[in-house]
């Protein structure tokens, strides 16, 4: 608590975050880039989820700054100051059952809460779920598509906040780019997410294989690591693939698996697992990037970094990552999404509102966009780094957005 000019008191403000925060994975990086924004501001950042401190690829400053905040432990929910904060959940696909809704802190009626709702299986909705969601005191969305998702059974005006990026690690290609591990010149076509039917690699595969008649030193670059296998099950539903990819010493053997599916070893370079400083000068060494994703809840954090890297992009815009329809190269989506994908933790996954490019379409795209790129005449798209897309800036709007849902009275912050 501060004094302000008229020697009143200021309470600062404070967050709960209710999930794991700094981890490699998107949920991790929401949390970290959310509340490394508030904790900018001067408020408090309860890790009510934990930290992971040591999580691959954390900034030596965000390690400094996540030791600052307050740990997670079992009386931290009865510790937590009323008034000036929200406790914030983090609302997947599992929202339909109570098993997939937060616990943390309920027992706390002085507290605030607020749900990011970030889904793709809009059949989670169910009637006990929008009961839940509007039993809170604020919901965000991460795009206009769940937005528009979560108006449909009753829960209109949501305020949508996108993902951001990290604009100490993601930088416009005109700055220091990397030599390749690879003797081909290029082009060089990103893609990046973890390998699973939604994200549409298998999209990505049958492209390739059809832009390699157009480009035959093109190399694709591949950045598919998924920390969860299993999911990995169903990406040949739609036929453009066969398998898997075998799992040798705890890694995905992506470039084998393509090698099975007709690319051929020379053309591939998949990176593995490696931190965001080391795959964002990789990203930066690219020609175009690949998005053919079928459904994205949010922006696609990806997506969003490799625009930040000045690399132009071509992609699906039928779902989350329409919010960047202005900045990428769109592809249409034509034809029925295959049933049978089943996403983490969700059955009977009905696909609505998700789109199927054609492979065709892709590649396409990806030659267009690459004859623009090798006679330097430039492509008609709008394709700069913008503060407005920062991890800070977008926080900022997210807690302001929060607080606007349900004003917090002076008389309820305490003394």
């Amino acid at each position: 608590m501060s004094q302000d000019a008229d020697g009143g008191t200021e309470e600062r403000p404070w967050v709960g975050l209710a999930w794991p925060v700094g981890g490699a994975t998107g949920w991790g990086q929401f949390g970290l880039g959310f509340g490394r924004s508030v904790w900018a501001m001067g408020g408090t950042v309860w890790a009510l989820g934990g930290v992971q401190t040591e999580a691959h690829g954390l900034l030596p400053a965000d390690r400094v700054m996540l030791r600052e905040w307050v740990p997670a432990s079992s009386e931290v929910p009865h510790a937590l100051p009323a008034g000036a904060g929200w406790v914030v959940f983090a609302l997947g696909n599992g929202i339909g059952v109570p098993s997939g809704r937060p616990t943390i802190a309920t027992d706390r009626t002085d507290i605030k809460r607020a749900g990011l709702v970030v889904i793709e299986d809009v059949s989670c909705l169910t009637p006990e779920a929008v009961d839940y969601l509007k039993s809170l005191d604020a919901r965000i969305a991460p795009s206009q598509w769940v937005a528009d998702a979560l108006a449909a059974v009753g829960i209109p005006d949501v305020p949508v906040a996108v993902q951001g990026y990290d604009e100490r690690v993601w930088m416009p290609r005109d700055a220091l780019r990397v030599m390749l591990p690879t003797p081909h010149t290029g082009p060089f076509i990103f893609s990046g997410g973890k390998l699973e039917f939604r994200k549409g690699q298998d999209i990505v595969v049958a492209a390739f294989r059809q832009v390699l008649e157009t480009y035959p030193d093109a190399v694709l670059v591949t950045a598919w690591d998924n920390p969860w296998p299993q999911t990995m099950d169903g990406i040949w539903l739609a036929g453009h693939v066969k398998g898997v990819p075998a799992i040798r010493g705890g890694t995905a053997d992506v470039t084998s698996w393509l090698v099975a599916n007709g690319i051929p070893a020379r053309h591939v370079l998949d990176v593995g697992k490696v931190n965001p400083l080391e795959l964002s000068a990789i990203v930066r060494s690219c020609d175009v990037g690949v998005f053919p994703n079928r459904c994205e809840g949010a922006t696609n954090m990806v997506l969003v970094e490799t625009l930040a890297s000045g690399v132009l992009c071509v992609a699906t815009v039928g779902h989350g990552q329409g919010m960047l329809k202005d900045v990428v190269l769109r592809i249409a989506g034509r034809g029925q999404v295959p049933r049978g994908c089943r996403l983490f933790g969700t059955q009977d996954l009905t696909a609505d509102g998700w789109t199927e490019a054609d492979p065709a379409d892709v590649a396409e795209a990806i030659c267009y966009t690459l004859d623009a790129v090798v006679s330097e005449s430039g492509v008609n798209l709008v394709n700069t780094k913008s503060n407005d897309w920062t991890w800070h800036t977008l926080g900022v709007k997210m807690f302001a957005a929060i607080q606007a849902q349900s004003p917090i009275d002076a008389t309820e912050c305490s003394t």
